[in-house]
């Protein structure tokens, strides 16, 4: 009878721990702000709308590459003050959210504050304009100016708050998503390693009990291999209490508590138990659940014993 039962291994992780453990990642909180991230965003929505404004005449001047600089300060301008606005319409997006308000007070509330940010907007860019570009503007045309503009441009003002409400809504929503699943993965590992160790609190009296009753018919027919089997049983209790604490360890290791194994095995049942290994270099320092191998090898241990002629087991790792 032949019974060879064939590992498959994996390469230890480069991020993992010494015992095999890997670092949690750890979400960014959701009020942080990506400055960074939001420059970017409202440099390219800046260009796109210059580059839109530009091909449609809208600042066709005699210099075209003039013209086309003018409109890319304007909106450059226009844009990076929604820049500075964005954290305040996060923030409120985040505290006026479905799910922490109904429905029937979301709403209007989105309405009044996209009116109170486009009137914010619209001053900023007034008031900026005349104090660093034209101060000679007086303040009636500077109030003239503000009116006009609120009116004509307001509507497309609200428009970008409630972009920027749906967006933030969008990333908060991915970002929850995204943390679910971490800790639906994370307790699933937790469970996977409470599940190994409970197999190994079990297999240990088991194993231990297994080998004591290979020592005892020793004792009165060979005392020293009585005395090699203990002294084996001892190596092989050590080296499980020394990688007790560990989920991973290489397959070299695992090996050799394997080997100690069916050494104690081998004085057993003599010579109704042979034994090979097949291992390829590149896998011995592959990563293995810790004392994963010696459970799968006692069973076939016990079909081994159990056939008539006795068996012969070919562990293999690729």
């Amino acid at each position: 009878m032949s019974t060879s039962p064939s590992f498959p291994v994996r390469a230890p992780d480069a991020d993992a721990g010494p015992s095999g453990e890997r670092p949690t990642a750890s979400p960014s909180p959701p009020g942080r702000i990506h400055w960074g991230w939001i420059l970017l965003a409202w440099t390219f929505v800046g260009t796109l709308r210059a580059t839109q404004r530009y091909l449609r005449g809208g600042d066709l001047q005699p210099d075209a590459s003039y013209a086309w600089w003018s409109a890319l300060g304007n909106n450059l301008f226009l844009a990076y003050l929604w820049a500075a606005l964005t954290p305040v319409v996060m923030g409120i997006a985040r505290r006026w959210a479905p799910g922490r308000t109904r429905l029937i007070r979301l709403v209007p509330a989105h309405l009044l504050f996209g009116v109170a940010v486009a009137l914010l907007h619209t001053v900023l860019s007034h008031l900026l304009y005349k104090l660093m570009l034209a101060p000679e503007v007086t303040w009636a045309e500077f109030a003239r100016n503000f009116a006009s503009s609120a009116l004509m441009t307001g509507p497309t003002r609200i428009s970008t708050y409630l972009e920027i409400v749906g967006i933030t809504w969008g990333l908060d929503y991915y970002r929850g998503y995204r943390e679910r699943e971490l800790r639906a993965s994370i307790l699933q590992t937790q469970v996977a390693e409470a599940r190994l160790e409970a197999l190994k609190l079990q297999l240990r009296p088991a194993f231990v009990f297994n080998a004591l009753n290979t020592i005892l018919p020793l004792i009165y027919r060979n005392a020293q291999a009585a005395a090699r089997t203990v002294v084996q049983l001892g190596d092989l209790l050590r080296l499980s209490l020394k990688s007790g604490a560990t989920q991973l360890v290489p397959l070299q290791e695992e090996l050799h508590f394997l080997e100690l194994y069916l050494q104690i095995e081998k004085t057993r049942l003599a010579d109704r138990l042979s034994v090979t290994f097949e291992i390829e270099p590149q896998a011995s320092s592959a990563g293995v659940p810790n004392l994963i191998l010696q459970p799968i090898v006692e069973n076939a241990v016990s079909r081994a014993s159990g056939a008539s002629g006795g068996g012969h087991i070919r562990v293999s790792a690729r």
